[in-house]
């Protein structure tokens, strides 16, 4: 059997042959496998079969339009989005929390109203509608400084393993920066 061009359903001609009987099969996909393969030959088989897989890729898995707005609004901790539609102003948000973050601004309102209530008379203070609201915010506020202490204790560990390190894997530096 002589060896002839494949032709697919478009009018593109194959320049892969048919294999003849005599022809080595590949063992996992049947494939025929040369012997004689040039490099321009393996080249235009696998453009050939990669332009078939795109052809015959079904269609709902392949989205037929790809649209993405860039730069409409803005995501704060992978919950809060900041856009035109619930902000006057977001690049004036953006630049107030590029320089004050909202942790920032919010430990500094939690601060300031613990100040408040510590300075409100005991009856005030005691009131049994202000009791819950405010052990609430005392038992809030006391997790938040647990979690600053534990992050500057990291900091600080982190800190000190860099040392380490610098003095045994680079002692001039070490010792330029401690003075030692």
């Amino acid at each position: 059997m002589a060896s002839s061009a494949r032709t697919s359903a478009s009018p593109r001609v194959s320049t892969r042959t048919l294999p003849q009987a005599s022809t080595p099969v590949s063992p996992r996909d049947s494939t025929p496998v040369s012997t004689q393969a040039s490099p321009q030959t393996s080249m235009l088989w696998w453009s050939e079969w990669l332009a078939q897989a795109m052809e015959s890729a079904h269609a709902a898995y392949v989205p037929q339009n790809l649209t993405q707005s860039i730069l409409r609004g803005w995501t704060f901790a992978n919950n809060v989005t900041i856009n035109e539609q619930n902000s006057s102003s977001p690049q004036a948000e953006r630049e107030i929390v590029a320089q004050e973050s909202y942790g920032r601004q919010l430990g500094r309102v939690t601060d300031a109203l613990m100040a408040l209530i510590d300075a409100q008379p005991e009856a005030v203070r005691n009131r049994q509608s202000l009791k819950e609201p405010v052990r609430a915010l005392r038992e809030m506020h006391k997790k938040i400084d647990r979690i600053k202490e534990d992050a500057a204790d990291a900091r600080m560990a982190r800190l000190r393993a860099d040392l380490a390190w610098l003095k045994l894997a680079r002692p001039d530096q070490y010792a330029e920066l401690t003075g030692r």
